[in-house]
This record gives structure tokens, sequence and C-alpha cells, in this order.
């Protein structure tokens, strides 16, 4: 992938000399490099260089050079920093383990020789990778306990991005979330997941696991959602779990009768009524 995005848009001869000798797979000639012309303006062809031509024996030791540059004062703390937020997000790495494998090593060390590089914006970015690899060691390594992290965004995102019930078990329970903060993350799970790809078994498989209590008061349902309306409908039915009232009544008309039929309520208590239950009857609901 490097290799030929370089050939094709800057060549072999407009590397600068630091890629130019991780191209080479020269680890030990990065540090003369670096004291001689610096660091790259950008680090993430650095990043992509080191895990597309470096032998994976050497990569995490041009992770020990910058310490060691850092601990000298030749490499800021932000370089350090935005080198190993590449390496995060590396494309081209074929077997992810090795990657989340070679990424705890690094943050390991970084944490032994310079714990100010680990800020709160990379370590989001390390819980992340390390729910959509599931990934214990590299939760371990920046101290991450189960059940100890609290439902910010950037952990909703991951969870989301992740899809699968493990990664909650590094979250503080569903349950004890606030009505809204499990409205957002319900709704966020539905944007970004049922929506596009409502057959997904994992995702079927978080659902369970969000709305095993009942569904969020605050939960707004779209009425022209249909993926989500028969996501969540389905699950609900699948396991007969509580519905809030105050959600049902914002409900579709399809949904509230679905509701009826599966008997988690009445007719009255959904709120839906004789022409409605007599035009809807009609539909097959796959119930």
């Amino acid at each position: 992938m490097v290799e030929r995005s370089l050939a094709k848009i800057y060549g072999r001869l407009h590397l600068h000399p630091v890629e130019s000798s991780l191209w080479d797979g020269d680890v030990d000639g990065v540090e003369a490099a670096i004291l001689q012309w610096g660091l790259p303006p950008t680090l993430e062809m650095m990043a992509e260089i080191l895990v597309e031509r470096v032998d994976g024996s050497k990569r995490l030791g041009l992770v020990e050079t910058l310490l060691s540059l850092h601990q000298d004062g030749v490499v800021s703390t932000s370089s350090v920093r935005s080198f190993l937020s590449s390496l995060l997000v590396v494309k081209s790495f074929g077997n992810r383990k090795i990657l989340t494998k070679l990424l705890a090593s690094a943050v390991e060390f970084a944490q032994q020789t310079a714990p100010t590089i680990i800020d709160q914006s990379l370590t989001n970015q390390i819980i992340h990778l390390a729910f959509v690899n599931d990934s214990e060691d590299l939760l371990r390594t920046i101290g991450v306990n189960e059940k100890s992290l609290e439902p910010t965004a950037p952990i909703m995102f991951a969870l989301v991005d992740a899809c699968s019930t493990s990664s909650f078990s590094w979250v503080k329970p569903y349950r004890t979330w606030s009505e809204h903060e499990q409205a957002d993350f319900l709704d966020l799970f539905m944007a970004q997941c049922i929506r596009r790809h409502p057959s997904n078994k994992r995702q079927g498989e978080v659902l369970r696991h969000i709305l095993a209590d009942g569904i969020p008061a605050h939960f707004q349902f779209s009425e022209k959602d249909v993926a989500t309306r028969e996501s969540v409908r389905s699950t609900i039915l699948d396991l007969g779990i509580r519905v809030d009232p105050v959600l049902i009544h914002k409900a579709p008309p399809a949904f509230r009768l679905a509701m009826v039929k599966a008997g988690l309520f009445t007719s009255n208590e959904a709120k839906v009524k004789g022409k409605t239950i007599d035009k809807l009857m009609a539909i097959d609901l796959g119930l």
C-alpha cells in the first residue's frame, strides 16, 4: 500500500531522510537521521512505513529510539504522542493482533519513561482500538479494569464501533447509566449500526444486551426508520422485556400494535384504537 502510494504520488526520492531509513529497514539509522534532519512534518507516513517495511522484531526499537530522544529533549512530547496516535490508525497492518501487541509494548515503555505522553485523547484512542480488536492486554496496559470506564462520548463511539458485547465488560453496567446516557447511546447505536446493517448478528447481541433492563424513556423512534423499529421490536418480543409506557406512546402505530399482540400492553395502554387495529392487522408484521 505504502510503496504503491509513494511511487504513484511522491516517488522514492521524495521521502524524508527518516522515512528513507525506515523504508530500507534501517531502524538503527533512524536516530542519526532524526539528529541531523529532525522528524518529518507529519508522522502518518512514518507509521505506515514502519509497519509495512520494517521487520516485526525491530518495530519496537523505533519507539524506544523516539522515547530515548524524548528524554534527551530532542523529540517533543507532542511528536511522540502524534506518532503513537498514527500507529493506532494504520490501515495497512494485516494482523491487528500483532499491532495491538506492538502498541501494548510501546505504551508500557512510554509509561515507564515518559508517562505524560499518554494523555486522555491518546488513552481514548487506545481504548477504541482495544475494543475493536478485543485486546485485553492493551486495556490492562493503560490501567483499565473491568466495569471501570465511564460512558463518555468517546467510550460510546468505541462501543458502537466495536459492536461486541465483550466490550461492555470494561464499562460501568448499562443499567447504572443515567436515562439520558442510555438514550443517547441507543440512538447512536441505531444511527451507526442498525440503520446500516440491520441483519448483523453481533448487532443483535449488543441490542439484546443493552435492552435487557428495558428501553430508556428518552429514546425517540423515527416514524420512517423501519430498520430501527423492526430490530428493536423483534428484540423486545424475543426477550419479553419491559417497555416504558412513556416510550410506547411515542412509538409508531405498527410498533404499538406489535406490543399489544405480544401481550406486553393492552390496546388501551398502547393507545391503539379499533380502526388502527383493523387496518394494521392486515399487515404482515412477522409476529
